[in-house]
């Protein structure tokens, strides 16, 4: 994926921050050791000595002899600090400069000489946070799921929809907890207004903000695309992604207009996604038996095998939340 200027700028400088701060961190260990045992400071200046000493027998054609000689002066300094550091009850870790990243020390370029996950992962993270998408679900996040809107009188299974809510709510944080584990996705049904689209964009947010590649789009303009494709109309953005981006969010299946080729390109979607490990959530006012007849006994079937499914019941509450504002 290609990234603006202004997107590998912010990228390049959330890495150059966090390289400063690892740095700036371990000088402030080094501070508090030298301040409790002046010993370090002076095993640090002969260590430099030692190195330097390494460098000019290397030039004076010294050689092997010269590097040995450093090397048991070093290794020697080293073993004392590490002695002194547990007689002053500091941490061994005091001289270690602790880069966020261990395989590219916060340079964002991997040993291989190309990107590092790392920073692919804040380029990713600076595009989420630059997009429209964010801030549309700025406020749909985990705390603000207000359980409260909920109702405590029990249904006719005898569960009370905030009982429910709250267990769909743990389910949703488990989601993005585990999502580096092999899993199914989320199919959340119901009729409007229940909290669907809340959950699954705050499960959006939190994947997207930790570096994530996640699409979030209505079903109808999702499949658009697809079918677009298919016909060899232009498509932006390139629907390829839908099949490759870390996290799916299909929202609203069942809105868009349903023909042959929609639900082929549907099929190929969801089906695509789990064979290569990647999870998809979906919202959709059908219950279970409503898309077996709307999309086929067989896509059902990827759902109830693949997907965990949450079905929210009880009163619309943005309607009630209107209601209440006016009363």
């Amino acid at each position: 994926m290609k990234y603006g200027k202004d997107i590998v700028r912010q990228a390049d400088e959330a890495l150059s921050a966090r390289r400063q701060g690892a740095q700036a961190a371990c000088e402030a260990r080094k501070d508090k050791a030298r301040a409790a045992n002046p010993r370090f400071a002076e095993i640090e200046a002969e260590m430099a000595k030692a190195a330097a000493g390494m460098t000019h027998g290397v030039l004076r054609r010294e050689g092997a002899a010269a590097v040995w000689r450093a090397k048991e002066i070093i290794t020697a300094l080293q073993a004392e600090r590490a002695e002194l550091l547990t007689a002053c009850r500091l941490p061994q870790n005091t001289y270690a400069v602790e880069y966020s990243c261990k395989r590219c020390n916060d340079t964002g370029v991997s040993p291989e000489g190309g990107p590092c996950e790392c920073y692919t992962a804040e380029l990713r993270r600076q595009a989420y946070r630059s997009s429209v998408l964010a801030t549309a679900l700025s406020a749909q996040t985990f705390d603000s799921f207000d359980l409260s809107h909920y109702s405590d009188e029990p249904d006719e299974k005898n569960v009370s929809p905030r009982t429910r809510a709250e267990k769909y709510l743990r389910i949703c944080r488990e989601f993005v907890r585990d999502f580096e584990m092999p899993g199914r996705g989320l199919l959340l049904t119901g009729p409007t207004g229940l909290g669907k689209t809340h959950l699954s964009s705050a499960i959006a947010g939190e994947l997207a903000a930790q570096g994530y590649g996640v699409q979030y789009d209505m079903a109808a303009n999702i499949l658009r695309r697809l079918e677009d494709r298919r016909f060899g109309r232009a498509a932006d953005p390139d629907p390829e992604i839908y099949l490759t981006c870390d996290l799916l969010v299909m929202d609203d299946l069942g809105s868009e207009y349903a023909t042959s080729v929609t639900l082929s390109e549907l099929f190929t979607l969801i089906n695509t996604r789990l064979i290569t490990g990647r999870k998809t959530i979906i919202s959709t006012n059908y219950t279970m038996s409503e898309l077996a007849q709307n999309y086929t006994q067989k896509l059902a079937s990827r759902f109830l095998d693949s997907y965990i499914i949450l079905q929210f019941a009880g009163e619309d509450l943005r309607m009630k939340r209107r209601q209440s504002k006016t009363t």
